[in-house]
């Protein structure tokens, strides 16, 4: 996972993902008190780089974790400074 553009409040917020495998990727952002605050799933045909655009998932400043997990079994997680 690599963040293609600075985090800020209300704005998309763009990840580029090299997938491992084809499959089910579940994309979840969570505040620092462990709150669930935006989900997308994404369905990776093949294992070229993917461009998600996460559609305004943050609507205040602070550090989020941002997780992926492709087919219940790849997990990744990020931290992020949405500002």
């Amino acid at each position: 996972i690599s963040i293609a553009n600075p985090a800020a409040v209300n704005t998309d917020i763009m990840l580029s993902i090299s997938p491992y495998e084809p499959g089910e990727l579940v994309t979840s952002i969570y505040d620092a008190t462990g709150k669930k605050v935006y989900e997308l799933t994404t369905v990776i045909k093949n294992r070229d780089a993917v461009m998600l655009t996460l559609k305004k998932p943050v609507s205040a400043k602070g550090i989020y974790l941002v997780k992926n997990i492709l087919n219940n079994k790849f997990i990744e997680t990020r931290k992020i400074v949405v500002e």
